[in-house]
């Protein structure tokens, strides 16, 4: 079937499910904006990092990053809704749990952060009534993958956007993959284009400036990944002798196990330090590893040995957990970390101090408030 086909029966089958989900989304979104539905304020202020498009923008590395740059884990509190757990309602999560019991991704933070207090809870109002309730220290929360839950009004809204797949060229799943109106992007404070080059030029920043069409009142910033040495996964796991984990720049292969919705900008780093994939078992998003997964892995490091074991940070906290993978996967298995950079890197600190203004204006309104 040839493309002109394809995206004939794409339009006749996938649109009209596409109508009817914009319909139901733009009443939903109608409904907040003129008040038949109310959103909660909070004493303290409420941070959301968000999307408005399925699959990864990078929520959870620029929460992280929004943590670091906070510089007061003591009295900050991360509430995610913690996808494909088991349990249900309020959970704190510790170190010691699984990302079954939570997800992946509040497990991972926690590790990062153990300081940091964080929990999940579907219902974020619910979650951060009971941080408040349980917690005097607690200055402020930050919602992970927030940006359309409008129970909630949050004093800093920032919104993500990937730079491969940009927004305003897309249409409303599943046509598309947006999950929410591009109309919705204006309720952002300060808008992310995430995983750009590296070597993004300032001509290209004013164009997709250009593109974006923000308002006055909105920020426009954008980030690029930088990889970290790779890390072993299992704690005591010794090294092997040819070649180390550690991934230095030098001509070798590695087998690649993914779970996350865009692995390409890790395949395309690998590549850049001539390390490409003799093997990439791509898994779908959060995949909860399966036996018959584990499998598979098993008999690729059999097919491919000597070589390095590579998976991402958030696929490393379901590994751990998943139980048959041999003793030679454990011991060359390790997970590539990931820290969030800004283009250029002073735009770093005139994000900081715009966070920073806009919650000492809610703390200095809240004390008015009161008196």
């Amino acid at each position: 079937m040839d493309k002109p086909v394809k995206q004939l029966f794409k339009w006749l089958f996938l649109a009209p499910p596409a109508l009817v989900y914009g319909i139901i989304i733009a009443t939903r979104n109608k409904c907040y904006d003129c008040g038949l539905c109310a959103s909660t304020d909070f004493p303290i202020p409420i941070i959301t990092v968000g999307n408005i498009t399925v699959g990864g923008t990078g929520k959870t590395p620029h929460t992280e990053k929004l943590t670091t740059l906070l510089q007061d884990p003591q009295h900050t509190a991360i509430l995610s809704r913690g996808y494909k757990r088991s349990t249900k309602d309020f959970r704190y999560v510790s170190f010691d749990d699984t990302p079954a019991t939570v997800g992946d991704e509040p497990l991972q933070m926690k590790r990062k952060f153990p300081d940091v207090t964080v929990a999940v809870d579907r219902r974020r109002v619910n979650g951060i009534r009971q941080l408040i309730a349980d917690n005097d220290g607690i200055k402020r929360v930050i919602l992970d993958d927030a940006f359309q839950h409008r129970r909630v009004r949050p004093t800093v809204s920032v919104l993500l956007v990937d730079y491969n797949r940009p927004v305003r060229n897309d249409f409303l799943i599943p046509l598309g993959r947006l999950r929410d109106s591009k109309n919705q992007i204006p309720r952002a404070d300060m808008v992310i284009i995430t995983k750009c080059p590296p070597d993004l030029s300032p001509i290209a920043q004013r164009i997709l400036t250009h593109d974006m069409r923000l308002f006055p009142y909105q920020s426009l910033f954008f980030t690029t990944y930088d990889y970290g040495e790779a890390c072993m996964v299992f704690a005591g796991a010794t090294s092997l002798q040819s070649p180390p984990p550690r991934l230095s720049p030098v001509a070798d292969e590695c087998l690649l196990i993914t779970g996350i919705a865009n692995p390409a900008p890790l395949v395309a780093y690998l590549a850049k330090i001539n390390r490409p994939p003799v093997t990439h078992l791509a898994f779908a998003d959060h995949r909860t590893f399966t036996a018959r997964d584990v499998r598979k892995i098993n008999d690729a490091a059999l097919r491919h040995p000597n070589i390095p074991v590579i998976t991402t940070e958030k696929d490393a906290m379901r590994l751990c957990g998943a139980a048959g993978l041999s003793d030679d996967v454990r011991q060359r298995l390790c997970y590539l970390p990931i820290a969030v950079r800004f283009l250029p890197e002073e735009k770093e600190t005139l994000f900081k101090k715009e966070i920073i203004k806009k919650i000492a204006l809610h703390n200095r309104n809240t004390t008015k408030g009161t008196t």
